[in-house]
């Protein structure tokens, strides 16, 4: 699974995402923001939007069912489907392409995954699970959900307005446990802008999760747990 933000200011974004240790890898057509954890890409056409990204022949299933009772556009290259959280997914041919490994650990910490918000969790689970998802976690009931598939990319889907906080559209989630204020204190160190500041799980009060965004809005959460 490859996540895809977009870039409208080329020199902003690079920035961003050194600051938080990516390794930048210019491709020409596309930028990708690898990490030992975690992989992006940001398409340099004005068309591209964000979403996730992935090979049918890492599926490993007949898709086209899917495709077919979907909101769906298709091109030579690729067929972009809507999941119910109005996600954008992006279903490329073959498998995807295999890149030199780095060690780069983000800034931001332990990744976990992507999250989604959803008003509908069941049909949500019945779509990433035509795509190769398995339930691991979570009820649909309590209004959070976490499904993983065969290479353990992970994908948690929330309940639309369960949050409290602010909440793009996919966002990446981080959990660092008790080393999150440290984590904290160096993203401010390296002067990254935090777009929230999080202090309602904290019986003391403080800031001890945080929500940051590229410079196009795609989201990273910052938390503990």
């Amino acid at each position: 699974m490859i996540v895809q933000t977009t870039i409208s200011d080329i020199e902003a974004t690079l920035s961003f995402y050194k600051k938080l240790n990516f390794e930048v890898l210019n491709l020409g057509d596309k930028y990708v923001f690898q990490s030992n954890s975690v992989q992006l890409q940001a398409e340099t056409k004005k068309s591209s939007r964000k979403g996730i990204v992935l090979y049918k022949g890492d599926i490993g299933l007949d898709v086209q069912p899917l495709i077919e009772s979907s909101v769906n556009s298709q091109t030579e290259t690729e067929t972009i489907i809507m999941a119910p959280s109005g996600a954008l997914v992006y279903l490329l041919e073959g498998n995807a392409p295999l890149l030199n490994k780095v060690d780069a650990t983000p800034l931001v910490g332990t990744f976990v995954g992507v999250s989604l918000e959803s008003l509908d969790l069941n049909k949500s689970m019945a779509f990433w699970e035509q795509l190769g998802f398995k339930m691991a976690m979570g009820d649909a009931a309590q209004g959070w959900v976490s499904l993983s598939n065969a290479t353990g990319d992970i994908i948690s889907v929330m309940r639309a307005g369960m949050c409290p906080h602010q909440f793009s559209n996919p966002s990446l989630t981080f959990f660092n446990g008790s080393n999150n204020l440290e984590v904290i204190e160096k993203v401010r160190a390296n002067q990254i802008s935090i777009k929230e500041e999080i202090t309602v799980f904290s019986k003391e009060g403080i800031v001890d999760n945080i929500v940051l965004e590229d410079p196009d809005g795609f989201g990273f959460f910052v938390f503990n747990d």
